[in-house]
């Protein structure tokens, strides 16, 4: 006895931003074996797809059985290695030969007996993948590329899983800064819902090792950070994103120690750190300040710059005497700082953007900048 049924699908959506248009299944059964083959495409990430394999009914589970396949991901073309098994039941988990491969890049799954208790460990093995194609769909706040390669061991799958990463990260690079190569190392203990991680980097401009836990959180205890950072000579450019309503062109580097703690979506921030060869340009003046060096420590809700020297473009110095940056996870910006020159550049706007006062203006000045982002408080 056998069964066969194709179906034409016109439209499958997923959700507001994802449906699939046109899709094809068949299916060909007899006794516990069934061929399946899946044609279709999608309006998003996933281009096409033609997945074909042979699916064994077992007493407990399922084993699939892999065609070669191919799928294109962002315009690059996957391929499914024939022959790749991967078996499933109520207790074990099996995978032999599964690979997936485009160009340089590939993804081998494969299992092995546990190092630590009974069944199997599942074994993942990247080699030069893309992060420009996984990392949007974890991280919308920021623009994450690079090569990946490495491994990730999950046992006790059936229990309280653990997982196991060791990789590499090469060519990284994070909005448009380029950090270089990023040792990676993590771990998943599922009886404490818990996951370590550390990140080292030695790079001419990046040059930090990062170390942290992460409770996910349960009905006894809420989500918890606690990372601790030591940074030495390196670039603070990523800090534009959170200051871009009120400064821009913000450069330089940064050396010493930074602790994160807290939940994820409020953390706190503390530590002491070296700025040197800083720079920024205050949009509401555009004018742009030179900072050569300032201390600054970072408390819980703010940064306190210290008092500091600062020049502009023509090399004329001023003295910030109090520089109190008041924030919540670097939102809820508000201000408190003091400055004095006998000669400095406060101005430098043309009028082409519907500014009240334009011009370019030395002064000699004592200058206040206080109040929150949305009601800030120019005194000269």
């Amino acid at each position: 006895d056998s069964l066969s049924l194709q179906s034409d699908i016109s439209n499958v959506y997923i959700n507001d931003s994802l449906n699939f248009p046109g899709t094809t299944i068949r299916v060909k059964s007899a006794n516990d074996l069934s061929d399946v083959f899946i044609k279709t495409s999608a309006n998003q990430t996933l281009n096409s797809a033609n997945i074909a394999a042979r699916l064994q009914t077992l007493p407990k589970g399922l084993r699939v059985q892999f065609h070669e396949s191919t799928f294109d991901v962002n315009g690059k073309n996957w391929t499914i290695e024939k022959n790749g098994q991967f078996t499933i039941t109520e207790d074990m988990v099996a995978a032999q030969g599964i690979k997936l491969y485009s160009g340089l890049q590939e993804i081998m799954v494969s299992t092995s007996p546990s190092s630590t208790g009974t069944g199997n460990e599942l074994n993942v093995h990247v080699q030069r993948l893309n992060l420009g194609d996984v990392t949007p769909y974890l991280v919308k706040s920021n623009r994450i590329e690079g090569l990946l390669s490495g491994n990730m061991n999950v046992g006790d799958i059936f229990g309280k899983m653990r997982i196991d990463m060791n990789a590499e990260a090469e060519l990284l690079r994070v909005d448009d800064d380029s950090i270089g190569k990023v040792a990676l190392k993590g771990k998943y203990y599922g009886s404490l819902k818990e996951v370590n991680f550390n990140a080292v980097a030695v790079n001419e401009n990046y040059n930090f090792d990062v170390q942290g836990i992460y409770n996910l959180g349960d009905s006894t205890r809420k989500e918890n950070l606690d990372i601790f950072s030591n940074l030495k000579d390196t670039k603070i450019n990523i800090l534009q994103q959170y200051l871009s309503d009120v400064f821009t062109d913000v450069t330089g580097f940064a050396s010493g120690a930074l602790r994160i703690t807290g939940p994820p979506n409020d953390p706190d921030y503390t530590g002491s750190i070296l700025l040197t060869d800083a720079q920024l340009r205050v949009k509401y003046t555009n004018v742009l300040y030179k900072i050569p060096n300032a201390n600054l420590e970072l408390q819980n809700d703010r940064i306190n710059f210290g008092n500091f020297a600062i020049e502009d473009q023509l090399g004329n110095r001023g003295q910030i005497s109090r520089g109190i940056l008041y924030h919540h996870g670097f939102r809820n910006l508000a201000f408190d700082f003091a400055m004095n020159t006998n000669k400095l550049q406060v101005l430098n706007t043309y009028g082409n953007t519907g500014d009240d006062y334009f011009g370019n203006v030395i002064a000699r000045a004592n200058m206040t900048l206080s109040g929150p982002l949305e009601d800030m408080r120019l005194d000269i």
